[in-house]
């Protein structure tokens, strides 16, 4: 299955890179903590179905958010073959946060920022934009 075809001005505002070997073609590499160096794979896109405010671990302001049902296995399949690696989430293109893939995500995660985490205003300006994104089909 593969995601919905995006025209330029539809860019994806949610998406995906899962860690690679360094120089593999589409990658770039980033520094994140607290892991190094880390090389990332191309760009995945994917359908967003709904995205919620949560608190995330230590009361960090969080967003909850699940890929629509048609393209969910194609994301669980991705995490399920990436287990310990890391995978990095952009939004406009921008790194938020990047973390290692302890087992494969059924189709849904959680979106913190690096740091500290969002603040209310900034969260709320995302699940916004988010929420733009998601097209009823």
């Amino acid at each position: 299955m593969a995601a919905c075809a995006k025209t330029a001005s539809e860019e994806p505002i949610l998406s995906f890179r899962f860690e690679c070997e360094p120089g593999a073609p589409g990658s770039i590499t980033l520094e994140v903590e607290p892991y190094g160096e880390v090389s990332f794979g191309p760009e995945q896109a994917f359908d967003l179905a709904y995205v919620n405010p949560i608190s995330g671990r230590l009361g960090t302001l969080s967003i909850a958010f699940e890929i629509k049902e048609s393209q969910q296995q194609r994301f669980t399949d991705l995490t399920a073959s990436h287990v310990r690696k890391k995978l990095a989430i952009f939004v406009d293109g921008e790194f938020m946060s990047a973390s290692e893939i302890g087992e494969p995500l059924p189709g849904m995660g959680i979106l913190t920022a690096e740091g500290s985490g969002f603040s209310e205003q900034e969260r709320n300006d995302l699940i916004d934009r988010l929420n733009r994104q998601i097209q009823p089909r």
